[in-house]
Order: structure tokens, then sequence, then C-alpha cells
């Protein structure tokens, strides 16, 4: 079975949370106007298919894991105790490749959300939030997974925090990706992630705490239905809640310089949107200049035992990194913490998806069509 998705392609322009599509569409449910260009793209859903087609996902050479026997599904390196950062990476990615050939049997998008949600959920931690470029937040209980084909690991970055907690940065491709929520196609161009995973003894198996995604969507699908999430309703104890705000409110202060401090851990890991990432190779501390202005909403808190995850929207003005300048614009952030042995929290993985004041050179310019 081969599915035909009709996709309109063109610019568009992120808004810092999510991305601004007009209200005109050749789709007519409201994605922007292109002009004249339409382009039609083919992919196989069929899991048979996916399974002979030979799309080998990699890492610097490193092999995909497999699916170690038929009681366990999923990759093998989600029960490898040993298993290393860009196993883990390969391994989640995989796992998503997997989930979506599972559901390809079905030409129901809601039928494929829902199937390949059930598929992930085993491998999720209770405290999992997952945070898009495109604005999309989940929770364990309403995580949707992107519809993978295929995907490519690069530029690993891996720390470890505590013997049962690893940290991974990286750049990954995912051609042909799509988003089932909003009906998107994806980029099909290397773009950075940030992954935590905790080992958890009584499964015997990894667990994925928190996942940023700093792909963005270039094209609407016209013939897919978006699928509105469902799920579990969050159930934060209003203490846990105060506590991640607590978080929030602390990192605010020492981010606008009011506080002298720091709640990074020493192997916490820092991905921003425009592609810059902590620690460097050379191990060079963040040269910074403090925000003027620091203000958040829509704050979201999950909490598994001495993990905390917050994400939440935030505007701030003045604010420079490395010599770069922010626009002062909502953008989400998505931070985990741990608790550390002398009983304080710190962060060990901080996604900022702010924008550059500037388009970066590596963007192409293009002509606007009337």
């Amino acid at each position: 079975m081969q599915s035909e998705h009709r996709v309109c392609v063109g610019s568009r322009q992120p808004t810092g949370v999510g991305w601004d599509w007009s209200a005109q569409s050749p789709c007519g449910r409201g994605k922007p106007d292109y002009g004249d260009e339409m382009k039609i793209f083919h992919f196989v859903a069929a899991a048979g298919l996916l399974t002979a087609l030979t799309l080998t996902s990699c890492s610097n050479g490193a092999e995909t894991s497999s699916t170690p026997s038929p009681e366990k599904v999923g990759p093998a390196a989600f029960y490898d105790r040993d298993a290393n950062g860009e196993q883990l990476a390969n391994a989640y990615f995989e796992l998503l490749k997997q989930a979506s050939a599972a559901a390809a049997t079905s030409e129901d998008p809601a039928v494929q959300a829902r199937e390949s949600s059930a598929y992930v959920s085993p491998f999720l931690d209770p405290a999992l939030q997952v945070q898009r470029a495109s604005g999309e937040r989940f929770t364990a209980g309403t995580f949707v997974p992107l519809r993978i084909p295929e995907f490519s690991v690069a530029n690993v970055v891996t720390t470890t925090p505590r013997d049962d907690i690893t940290v991974v940065r990286y750049s990954l491709r995912q051609p042909g990706a799509v988003d089932l929520g909003s009906a998107t196609l994806m980029s099909a161009d290397y773009q950075p992630r940030l992954t935590v995973f905790r080992w958890d003894a009584a499964l015997g198996q990894w667990l994925t705490v928190s996942h940023a995604n700093f792909n963005n969507p270039v094209a609407a699908i016209c013939n897919e239905t978006p699928v509105p999430e469902k799920g579990e309703p969050l159930a934060t104890s209003a203490e846990d809640f105060a506590l991640g705000e607590s978080l929030v409110v602390e990192h605010r202060s020492i981010t606008l310089g009011e506080t002298k401090g720091s709640l990074r851990h020493p192997q916490a890991q820092i991905q921003l949107s425009d592609g810059q990432g902590w620690p460097t190779t050379d191990g060079s501390e963040i040269k910074y200049k403090p925000a003027t202005s620091y203000v958040y909403e829509d704050l979201s808190v999950t909490r598994h035992d001495d993990l905390i995850v917050v994400s939440y929207s935030a505007v701030t003005g003045g604010l420079e990194m490395e010599g770069a300048q922010y626009r002062e614009a909502a953008a989400p952030r998505l931070l985990t913490f741990l608790l550390d042995t002398d009983g304080k929290w710190r962060y060990i993985a901080l996604a900022n998806f702010i924008v550059p004041a500037e388009i970066p050179a590596s963007v192409d310019c293009v002509a606007a069509k009337s």
C-alpha cells in the first residue's frame, strides 16, 4: 500500500512559538498560500516495504540497533545498560521508525497516531516532556511521534550527570518525516536535538525523560487532516508545580544578572536554535550578556523521583550569547533538572528555541512571489 501526500511548498516565518501560517491556502485549511508552486511528494508507508528498504540509520558509521527478541519490542540499545549516547540517540529514532512502520497498516492519520503512540509508550519516562520548534509540546500521556521513514544521526556529544542518566546532544536529519498533529512535512536538513535518557533498573531498560526537537515544518500536507492532541491529562501535584516554578524563577534571576551563581550541573548540555551548543570541544565557558527583561508564561512541570522537567514560553530582551543577539520574541524553553547529591536541584539539559536577531549567513535568501 502506497500513500500519496499532496503538499504545499514555500517559505514561512517563525513567530518564536510555532509558525505564522497565513489564512489563505490552496489546501483550504488555514495553511499559507505559496502561489502557483505545488509539488507532490510520494513516499512509501507500507510496513513491509519499509522493512525491505535498506534505509539504514547511522551515526559516524555506528550500526542501528535491532529488535533484540520477539518478547522485547523496540531497539536492543534500550535494554543495554552500557549503551552509550550515540547508541541511545540512534535507538530513539529507530523506535520512532519502527512505530511508524507498525502503524502504517492504516491510512487514517488518527489511527496511525494512536498506534504509534502506543508502540513508543513503554520507553517514555513518567516525567517525559517533548518540545518542538513548531511550538508543539507533549507529555508521556499525550506524545504522538513523528512519522519517520528514515533518519541519520551525526555530531554526537554525550555527558553523564549520573551513571544512570545520559544526556545526548546531536544533529539529525529525517527525510520524509511527517508531523501527524499538524499534518506538515518536516525539513530534511540536519537540525539539533537534545535528549535525556534514564536507566530504570526495575524495568531493565532506558527511558526517555525529555527531548528537544529543533526541526521545523517546510510544507503543509493538503490531503491529510491534522490529528488533535489526545491522551491523559497532566497530573502534577501542586507541590511539584511550585518546585518547578521556583527553579524557573531562579533561572530567570540568574539570566537577568540579579543573582550570582549557577543552576547548571557540571555535566549539563545546552542547545540553542541557531546551532550553538555547550559544552564545546575545547571546554570553554559560555560568554553571555545578561538579559534586560525576562517574562515567562504557559509553564508545564512534570516530575519523576529526582528528575523534574519544565517547559514554558519566554520573552527575553537584550540577551547576547557568544556575541550573538536574539530577538525579543516568545520562544519555547525546555529544562531538565536533577536533584544532586548535595540536595540542590541543577539542570542537566537546557534547550532554548530563541530566534537570532539577524538571519544567519547560512540561510538562503529567496524572492517573494506575488
